[in-house]
């Protein structure tokens, strides 16, 4: 700048005129302020101008998680927006970590053809009058001390006449933006940058700037929780039939929460109090979308077997999406997993084996209401018998149908094999369990003993299948 390469070599003059003339030092400062606000201001004016030409829009007013079909179609075929660009961070979070590098050359920008995300041109903006304004406040300190009586508060009101018209801009430029922006995963970066501009600043000890960013946080964190909302209400909102077809896949609202999540989950700065209500807004997102999943499995699926896929499918890839961006899991997605794990091992079993399991929790709960529950209780013989016949004639080929049907309903291999080691290890618990009941209502071998597959047949057959474990 030419203040550190020329004028500052005349301090010397301003300490005379400061000593001699001061009338003519003062107006000689104000000729300064007035001549460097009208220059700051025009040329940011000017970059601001040029630089935003080359804005990649991310998200628009539909680019909410739960939206129509028939809008998300639209967005597809549109060139405006990049769909995807809403939910998935990919590497945009990389503009935080190069904060303080070199603003963006408009003349380059040109030349290249290319075209940024706002939070990029945002920080390139914003790291420009950083350093523009750590340049000129040192500035000031050096060749203005002795007329401002070596007084830190006169110099920074000296600065901040220079730079008032310039910060009123940023502001009126950001505020501006801000009325139309639904880029939740933008504005959250957007909110990192400031923070770190804010560091970089207190640790060059240049405190000019700490209002004008502290406003930029106050105008960023209100729209950050307007577009959260919006996600929030598209969702509790959502009309089950307007969303599509439901099949027993991932819904497309799920996969777009999930991806959702993880960006905003990743990006909330830990140290700020104002990130706690980020947390509030994804709560209620959790739950709505809980919500909308019950009502499209109960409308779209008919048996509680196609329900619980449904329900796995869509909770395993909130788990999976989480996991994979290494954020911290969401406890409810998984035992909500979990529980529908376990109704789906009830149902594919009851599928397959019906008469095996009625009849070993029939008995139980017989036998429990037996003093003590360990009292030998009756059984009816013949119906022993047929259960045996029929579990010896068919049981493996339940184990190939279930095998099968987990190949087909879960599209995740690593969930599918999980569900299916935990339906096989459930089929033998209920099966020595009933050989159990058997071995204590006889006390000798009944007749149909050598029809009584044994349990290390079973434990043989499984390990067929848990080589893929």
């Amino acid at each position: 700048m030419v203040q550190q390469s020329t004028l500052v070599k005349m301090k010397y003059v301003l300490f005379f005129l400061n000593d001699h003339a001061p009338s003519v030092a003062s107006e000689l400062t104000e000729t300064y302020a007035d001549t460097m606000s009208r220059l700051l201001v025009g040329v940011f004016k000017a970059y601001h101008t040029a630089l935003f030409k080359f804005v990649d829009e991310s998200a628009g007013r539909t680019d909410v998680v739960a939206v129509e079909e028939a809008s998300l179609k639209a967005s597809m075929f549109s060139s405006r927006v990049k769909p995807t660009n809403a939910f998935a961070l990919g590497d945009r979070d990389k503009v935080v970590e190069n904060a303080v590098a070199p603003p963006i050359l408009v003349h380059m920008a040109q030349a290249e053809g290319g075209r940024w995300p706002y939070e990029a041109l945002f920080r390139s903006t914003q790291v420009h009058l950083v350093n523009a304004a750590t340049s000129e406040y040192l500035f000031l300190l050096d060749f203005f001390k002795a007329a401002e009586g070596s007084n830190p508060v006169r110099v920074r009101e000296l600065f901040l006449r220079i730079f008032a018209k310039t910060l009123s801009l940023g502001l009126e430029q950001l505020e501006n933006y801000l009325c139309t922006c639904y880029d939740a995963i933008g504005l959250l970066l957007m909110v990192r940058l400031t923070l770190q501009h804010q560091q970089v600043l207190q640790q060059r000890r240049v405190p000019v700037l700490d209002t004008y960013l502290n406003r930029v946080l106050l105008l960023l964190w209100p729209r950050v929780y307007a577009v959260l909302e919006l996600n929030v209400q598209s969702v509790k909102t959502a009309k089950p039939k307007k969303l599509g077809n439901v099949e027993l896949h991932p819904h497309y609202v799920t996969r777009r929460y999930a991806e959702f999540v993880a960006s905003v989950l990743a990006l909330v700065p830990d140290a700020a109090a104002a990130g706690a209500g980020v947390y509030g807004h994804m709560a209620a997102l959790r739950g709505a979308l809980v919500e909308l999943l019950d009502k499209l499995a109960d409308n779209a699926h008919k048996t509680a077997k196609d329900k619980c896929v449904f329900l796995i499918n869509n909770y395993d890839l909130v788990v999976s999406v989480v996991q994979e961006r290494k954020i911290e899991s969401d406890e409810l997605f998984d035992e909500l997993l979990t529980n529908s794990r376990d109704k789906f091992v009830e149902e594919e079993l009851l599928s397959h084996y019906g008469p095996l399991i009625g009849f070993v929790q029939q008995a139980e709960a017989k036998q429990r209401t037996i003093a003590g529950g360990d009292a030998t209780i009756p059984l009816d013989s013949a119906k022993v018998e047929r259960i045996v016949k029929d579990f010896n004639g068919q049981w493996k080929r339940g184990i190939e149908h279930i095998n099968a049907n987990v190949m087909k309903f879960f599209s995740n291999f690593r969930n599918g094999m999980e569900i299916l080691k935990q339906v096989l290890t459930q089929l033998l618990l209920y099966y020595t369990r009933f050989v159990d009941l058997v071995k204590k209502s006889w006390t000798r071998p009944p007749s149909f003993s050598n029809d009584i597959v044994t349990t290390q047949e079973i434990l043989y057959e499984i390990k067929k299948y848990s080589r893929s474990f």
